[in-house]
């Protein structure tokens, strides 16, 4: 009995020892390696965080997916706690909690009695892992229901921990070219695409990013901090700056022209997924124009928030000047008609004030001009 509960444990474990290295060049693995590992741990989930001089980018199991969001999102990690004691330490292999702090010290501490401890994230064990070139990747279980619980994973953890080290090396080195690569593939496709990091500083950007803005962008020499002569798009990357999230996207009306045409920025919060692709926690911002040579007089503003032509036809009288009833008068339908379609122009553009859709609207009219 003992020798088949040995062999079972031994194929578990090299089960786990191929999922990892599959992860290493497949990186969308990862959540599920993790899981697969929390899970033999008695843990709620796993993550990874890899850090670099430019970037900071992580992984994590679905079950604890949100919480590490949140946990980045309001800046728990600037707190210091066990990432700068793994960094100090360097010992090769896992520790936990309170090999570090008391217990009972432990407890005092805002960010395991305000947020931790909140969300089920009681024990919980990691290690630090140098990456290529000058990444260092830390893996951590979490939501373990004590230290002591925490604690007995330990020498699992360490058994598997040569194999992780050396596929986090190639995973780190690997994500760290997708977001490139993705950004030529645009490129080659003729997209403008541009990310920025989450406190707004320039993590990569593509050819035709470049060209569209020409003077129109700078980035700051030594913060690499992403400025933009639009005050619109300026102000969208401040708001990301300063909170570190852009709620549902946006897309925003530019004072330039693309390829001839009024032109919109696209920006898209990188999260979950598409946060591995682009080796980022920021956002996407994209560049799109009216020009469409498959759709003749495509107009900026349908094109921006995805508007009905009643609803375009719509908001463009109302940038004309034209109050509710007016618009309605001259499109042939009920006012109460033209309410319903204003309603949907604000759900679909964010803004819930007739007077704000014209002022954050004004001045594009070229854009805007019926077909």
């Amino acid at each position: 009995m003992a020798s088949k509960t040995a062999t079972s444990d031994a194929i578990a474990f090299d089960d786990h020892v191929d999922a990892i290295y599959g992860a290493a060049i497949d990186v969308g693995r990862w959540p599920a390696v993790l899981d697969g590992i929390a899970q033999q741990c008695g843990a709620r989930g796993a993550m990874i965080m890899t850090a670099s001089p430019d970037r900071m980018r992580w992984t994590a199991s679905p079950g604890i997916a949100e919480v590490v969001d949140a946990f980045f999102a309001e800046g728990w990690h600037l707190t210091g706690g066990r990432a700068d004691r793994l960094i100090a330490d360097h010992h090769p292999g896992f520790c936990v909690e309170t090999d570090y702090v008391d217990a009972d010290a432990l407890r005092q501490m805002p960010v395991q009695s305000d947020f931790l401890e909140p969300h089920g994230m009681v024990g919980g064990a990691g290690s630090l892992f140098q990456g290529l070139p000058d990444d260092a990747c830390i893996l951590t279980v979490e939501g373990c229901q004590t230290h002591d619980r925490a604690r007995a994973a330990v020498p699992f953890l360490d058994r598997l921990r040569p194999h992780l080290g050396r596929a986090l090396t190639i995973a780190a080195a690997v994500r760290a070219r997708m977001d490139d690569a993705v950004l030529d593939a645009l490129s080659l496709a003729g997209v403008a695409a541009a990310v920025i990091t989450r406190d707004g500083r320039h993590h990569a950007c593509n050819a035709e990013f470049e060209h569209a803005f020409a003077s129109g962008a700078t980035i700051a020499p030594i913060t690499r901090a992403m400025r933009f002569r639009d005050q619109r798009l300026q102000a969208a990357v401040e708001e990301v700056r300063s909170t570190g999230v852009l709620p549902g996207g946006r897309s925003i009306p530019l004072d330039l022209q693309w390829r001839g045409y009024p032109a919109a920025a696209h920006m898209i919060p990188l999260i979950r997924g598409a946060r591995d692709y682009f080796g980022s926690d920021g956002v996407l911002i994209v560049l799109a124009s009216a020009g469409n040579v498959s759709i003749p007089g495509a107009d900026l503003l349908r094109l921006m928030f995805d508007l009905t032509p009643a609803e375009a036809r719509l908001t463009r009288s109302l940038l004309e000047g034209l109050t509710i009833s007016d618009a309605a008068r001259r499109h042939g339908v009920t006012t109460a008609t033209a309410r319903r379609q204003l309603a949907s122009v604000f759900a679909k553009t964010g803004i819930n004030r007739q007077g704000d859709l014209v002022r954050t609207l004004s001045g594009l009219g070229a854009g805007f001009g019926a077909p």
